[in-house]
């Protein structure tokens, strides 16, 4: 599993929270259902078997928006 700080989610204020919370809901329903995430020091961490780049890819390449 790769460990993939997120810098810029916090879990303050509520709008950097909830984007945390949505960038986890997003690649466990599309990319990689065994994701983990946890907060450490005010950072999001997430453990995927998807690489930093990986992540990027996905966004740019292969998301999904929810209807």
């Amino acid at each position: 599993m790769t460990e993939i700080k997120l810098t810029g989610c916090c879990p303050a204020p509520l709008a950097s929270y909830l984007k945390s919370l949505g960038i986890f809901r997003i690649l466990a329903e599309q990319a990689d259902p065994d994701i983990k995430g946890y907060w450490q020091n005010d950072t999001f961490i997430l453990l995927s078997r998807l690489t930093n780049q990986e992540v990027v890819t996905f966004f740019l390449d292969s998301y999904q928006p929810s209807s």
